[in-house]
């Protein structure tokens, strides 16, 4: 996806690693003032994408690890409380986008309850019904949504399972 490794614990991804350096994830409180040529960015289909990851270098081993540690505990401190709010919208569950809200939208599927209602595989679906080329990967990024982890996690006998129930 962006040219690099994602270090995940649990289900949480906290950090990245790409072209030799070390971005740790930004608590969402924290991005706007974070300069933006401190944060890790990649090309996307013609268009940089900036991420909540800012760039880190640790002046010790020591230092690396603690500021991991508070990088992974934020992660799992807002995946926890976006389990447990009341999300208002689709675009707010783990791995959706505006642009996705709004695919769901013209198919049909405009809550978050009727997403649940409708599962990955119908959701996906009826994706597929209103446009063209819908990727397998937007497949898992709607479990992903649906169970709370980002979609690179999801195992790939999950992953298989839902491609087969896609194709009956």
């Amino acid at each position: 996806m962006f040219g690099g490794f994602g270090i995940f614990s649990d289900g949480n991804i906290f950090a990245l690693i790409s072209k030799g350096k070390v971005f740790l994830r930004i608590p969402e409180t924290n991005v706007a003032e974070t300069p933006i040529e401190q944060r890790f960015s990649y090309e996307k289909q013609g268009q940089i994408v900036t991420t909540r990851y800012q760039s880190f270098e640790p002046d010790s081993d020591e230092q690396l690890v603690k500021d991991c540690r508070t990088a992974l505990d934020q992660a799992m401190q807002e995946k926890e409380l976006q389990q447990n709010n009341d999300v208002v919208r689709i675009k707010d569950l783990p791995n959706m986008k505006y642009t996705t809200e709004r695919m769901l939208a013209k198919a049909g599927i405009k809550t978050i309850g009727l997403l649940r209602v409708r599962g990955a595989v119908g959701a996906y679906r009826a994706l597929a019904k209103c446009h063209k080329n819908v990727s397998e990967q937007l497949l898992w990024q709607i479990e992903g949504a649906l169970t709370g982890m980002h979609w690179m996690v999801i195992p790939d006998k999950r992953k298989k399972e839902l491609l087969a129930k896609v194709r009956r």
